[in-house]
C-alpha cells in the first residue's frame, strides 16, 4: 500500500464517533459527527471522502477495508475512541 493513500479510522462511544483521515504514519484530519451517518455525512461536506481510499474502525462509510492493516491505524482508531469517549462526557 502507498504511503500516500488516505485511510479513514474511526470509533464511536455512545454515539460520538470520531474519525482520523491517516496518509502514511501522520494526520491529514479529523472529523467528528454523531453516529456513522453523521461523520460520513461530514466528510462528504467537507470533501474528504473522495479523498479516501479504504476506512477502517466502526464507520465505514461505504469504503473497503484496506489490504493490510498499518500500526498507525490501529493506533489512531484507538485515540478515536478515547476522543469520542471524552466527547460524549461534554455533549451527554
Amino acid at each position: 500500500m502507498k504511503n500516500e493513500v488516505r485511510i479513514l479510522s474511526s470509533h464511536c462511544y455512545s454515539k460520538i464517533c470520531t474519525g482520523f483521515i491517516i496518509r502514511g504514519k501522520g494526520i491529514d484530519g479529523v472529523v467528528m459527527g454523531i453516529g456513522c451517518r453523521g461523520l460520513c455525512k461530514r466528510l462528504e461536506e467537507r470533501g474528504f471522502l473522495g479523498e479516501l481510499r479504504y476506512s477502517f474502525g466502526a464507520c465505514s462509510c461505504g469504503l473497503p477495508n484496506p489490504p493490510q492493516i498499518i500500526e498507525a491505524t490501529e493506533i489512531y482508531m484507538k485515540f478515536a475512541k478515547d476522543v469520542s469517549k471524552e466527547v460524549s462526557k461534554i455533549v451527554n
